[in-house]
């Protein structure tokens, strides 16, 4: 794919403009711009480029993604699982998701204390697009990003609807509404959203096999219920700078279904989960050489999980009973900075810098236990150099330096990730591309400091986990109606954070393994017709400890991965699309036994019809999982079996896009 970094145009309003002169000078091909952290991108022929997948908003309601857990379930190199708190979690090539970086409108999106978030309570309705980034792709992403990035950007003030309601109906008392509304007078564009979502849980597929912990049916404890609230302003300040201002709110309260498997029961809920982050970003360009935006931003999670006597879940007598209330802050800033050079002796270049700093903060009260706290710093410095030699060659080099400030008496920890990228394009419509990098992640709180209810000892010791990337890309465009693209991947990790059993019940996080991701990835799009398209990706995984005797497979990551969608747009009034997602045996541990076990393979069958009566309304049907089909994403924990609903959306009008840089 051909692929170009070029300096940040003045303005939102500017950027709009310079998209459609761009446009209109490529000739066979598609053109867009549009950003990631630290790096503007001008893609040519689609929305896929090496290593990068971007999810629109039109691809979110066409899969009838719920939220972005479910739209990430449907890449080649994602695999999503429920853990045992009912929480959705992820693996990226092999990486779970602490070990990805996840970003909401630019800003860091975890909880401090375990590194992660739940994706399955973003709701889609508030998002404008998902970028995956798969592997290294710069050094301007900041901290633990050890096996890639995920970018998630809300809507947008200004772009798209100026009113819009959407309506949808599910089983099991399935509800989701929303409502959004944008505006834009004079240099002012503001928007607000809120949505909310109702469930009595989920039913299992007809051939789930009844166990002692669950009868089949609805399942046990699955029930949701979430709210979500956002607002957003952009300012434009002055010719060349920018202002922009946005906050989210989610509540919810959910059930953790049991594990269909332990022994040993949970009754858990989340009697309260809240969410809130907040953000003020200002862009500014000061020469035709020269620009910088800076970010400041902070995002509050406080939960209160409960533990339960029994299924009744009213009483907590017992001493497996618990109160607990979770809180955690994140606070930080980071700017960024660009510098080219038209005219140098061996082609155009560009400068970036990238500056952050970040404080994550836990805290958690027990009924039983009292409260306790931990605290960290980290700071992050990363420039990077791109130049361009010739049509042909093109080398994005960079650095990026990591240093973790603990909070408890601990030792400061460094991460240094050197990174070298060179392009190389034989022939238009082809491009090659081999990439070297080291990437760091620093321990989370919970897996130095927690005791995990009594049966763990913690290891505030723990040394931050390290991995060497190695990559070969290649893309082809023979024509315009068609792409293909192939990616072989391998990363060596080192110092790997695992459970080393101790006696006595008792286990502990170390730091004593070592591991290799490595697989390849295929793409493949054509689009015969402008009313047909047809996309499959599929992805091949090879991912286990390299530290022991005989080669163990890490749990849980598949080693075969395919996708297939097809969309069918016949008329104006009527669309049609498919997705097929065929996932190979996974290995997982039994947590009581430590017997290793197979899931087997699974497929999911997901279809869409939309009407659209007048120009302002759409109707539409979709079934999830139409072959009933009994699979689980993780040992215990069954997923959904088949699902219709149905769904109404009115919007009116819709504005002129305008494109924004945070």
């Amino acid at each position: 794919m051909v692929l170009a970094f070029l300096p940040v145009s003045q303005t939102a309003w500017a950027k709009h403009a310079q998209a459609k002169h761009h446009k209109k000078n490529l000739k066979g091909s598609e053109s867009r711009i549009y950003e990631l952290p630290g790096v503007v991108i001008h893609e040519r022929e689609g929305k896929r480029r090496r290593n990068i997948n971007r999810i629109d908003r039109d691809e979110l309601v066409r899969w009838d993604a719920k939220s972005v857990a479910d739209a990430l379930g449907l890449l080649p190199a994602l695999q999503v699982t429920t853990g045992r708190r009912g929480e959705y979690t992820f693996y990226l090539r092999g990486f779970d998701q602490r070990q990805v970086k996840v970003l909401i409108d630019g800003a860091p999106a975890y909880v401090p204390y375990d590194g992660q978030l739940d994706l399955n309570m973003v709701p889609s309705e508030i998002v404008d697009h998902v970028t995956v980034v798969n592997g290294p792709g710069s050094v301007l992403y900041g901290p633990d990003g050890l096996g890639g990035v995920i970018n998630i950007v809300t809507r947008k003030p200004g772009n798209g609807p100026a009113a819009e309601v959407m309506l949808e109906k599910g089983r099991a008392g399935g509800l989701r509404l929303h409502g959004f509304h944008t505006y834009r007078t004079g240099p002012v564009a503001w928007l607000v959203h809120g949505g909310l979502e109702r469930s009595q849980g989920f039913f299992l597929s007809s051939s789930f096999k009844p166990t002692r912990s669950e009868d089949g049916g609805l399942r046990n404890n699955s029930d949701k219920g979430a709210y979500d609230l956002g607002t957003g302003v952009r300012v434009h300040l002055a010719k060349g700078h920018e202002l922009l201002a946005r906050a989210n709110y989610i509540k919810a309260n959910r059930g953790v279904p049991p594990s269909t498997t332990d022994t040993r029961l949970r009754f858990w809920r989340f009697t309260d989960w809240e969410y809130s982050n907040f953000s003020l970003g200002h862009h500014g360009r000061y020469s035709n050489a020269l620009d910088m935006d800076e970010l400041l931003y902070g995002a509050l999670f406080d939960n209160l999980l409960d533990s339960f006597d029994n299924a009744d879940y009213t009483t907590q007598t017992t001493k497996k009973a618990f109160h607990s209330w979770y809180h955690d802050r994140s606070v930080g800033g980071r700017i960024r900075l660009r510098y080219s050079w038209v005219k140098t002796p061996w082609g155009p270049t560009l400068f970036r810098l990238w500056l952050s700093s970040q404080y994550d903060y836990h805290g958690e009260t027990w009924k039983t236990n009292g409260t306790r706290t931990y605290h960290r710093m980290l700071i992050t410095v990363g420039p990077e150099v791109q130049a361009r030699f010739s049509r042909r060659w093109l080398m994005l080099a960079g650095v990026q330096a990591d240093v973790e400030v603990p909070g408890q008496g601990q030792d400061v920890r460094l991460g240094l990730g050197p990174m070298l990228s060179v392009r190389f394009r034989p022939v238009e419509r082809m491009a090659l591309q081999v990439t070297v990098a080291r990437r760091t992640r620093f321990p989370t709180l919970r897996e130095r400091f927690s005791g995990a209810l009594g049966v763990r000892i913690p290891d505030p010791g723990l040394h931050p986990e390290h991995a060497w990337h190695f990559g070969l890309d290649y893309s082809w465009r023979p024509l315009r109606m068609l792409n293909l693209q192939v990616s072989a991947f391998d990363a060596e990790v080192g110092d790997l954070i695992e459970d080393v059993p101790l006696g006595n019940g008792k286990d502990q996080l170390q730091n004593i393994g070592k591991a290799r991701m490595l697989g390849v990835s295929t793409y493949f799009e054509i689009r015969p017709w402008h009313w047909l398209y047809f996309n499959a990706g599929y992805t091949f995984l090879l991912a286990r400890r390299t530290d022991r005797m005989q080669n163990a497979r890490l749990q849980y990551r598949p080693a075969h991965k395919a996708v297939f969608n097809l969309v069918a747009r016949p008329g104006t009034w009527i669309s049609a699309s498919m997705c097929l997602v065929i996932v190979g045996p996974r290995p997982y541990q039994d947590p009581e036994t430590l017997k290793w076990g197979r899931l087997g393979t699974y497929y999911v069958w997901n279809a869409r019809v939309e009407f659209r009566p007048v120009s302002t309304v759409s109707l539409w049907i979709a079934a999830q999982n139409m072959l009933d089909m009994n699979y689980q994403t993780q040992y215990g924990f069954p997923a959904s079996g088949w699902q219709v609903w149905v769904g109404l959306r009115a919007a009116y009008p819709r504005l002129s896009n305008l494109r924004t840089r945070y």
